[in-house]
């Protein structure tokens, strides 16, 4: 509220509203930046929910290592009685995806993979409209990964904001070292 222009990459964006910690204060404040989400569904559903806002650039696309295309786990399908997080736990790890869906065992059957496009974290940050000042990743245990694909001597976000609930100990503790000792 204080910073007239934030920029940002979010890697995850889904629909742009479920669970979205980036909706508000792009619609509020005017942050302008870089929406990034594979899967094709959703990102129509993102695309509308911010067809009104300028200063946007979304990625109909994941973020990995290398351009180019790669499997995304998801389960596929809508049936009445799904639980809501159903279409929120794709990911590149199939055991990932496995491990939500025995919650709910009918969702076993319906994993399936899609071939998604890819881009880099810098191509990312190359196509955001503004310095990026805010970093937002929400990649179903992916998350570590693609924050230490940030650059920390040419990419210095204020602020990086990931989710850990699904990372090990040992990865989430290192990802931080690696972060707090570059500052």
């Amino acid at each position: 509220a204080t910073h007239p222009e934030v920029g940002f990459v979010q890697v995850g964006s889904f629909d742009g509203h479920s669970n979205d910690p980036l909706h508000e204060m792009i619609r509020r404040f005017g942050w302008r930046g870089g929406l990034i989400e594979p899967q094709p569904a959703a990102f129509e559903r993102l695309r509308k929910a911010y067809a009104d806002v300028d200063g946007l650039v979304l990625i109909n696309a994941a973020v990995a290592e290398q351009s180019g295309e790669t499997a995304l786990w998801r389960i596929g399908g809508v049936e009445t009685g799904d639980p809501w997080w159903r279409d929120q736990v794709s990911s590149f790890d199939r055991e990932h995806v496995l491990k939500h869906a025995r919650y709910h065992p009918p969702l076993v059957a319906r994993i399936s993979s899609l071939q998604v496009p890819t881009i880099t974290l810098d191509e990312a940050f190359a196509r955001a409209p503004r310095k990026v000042d805010i970093v937002q990743v929400d990649a179903e245990g992916y998350d570590a990964r693609i924050v230490n694909m940030l650059d920390l001597d040419l990419q210095r976000p204020t602020v990086i904001r990931f989710e850990h609930s699904h990372l090990a100990v040992k990865e989430h503790a290192s990802t931080v070292a690696r972060l707090t000792g570059s500052g």
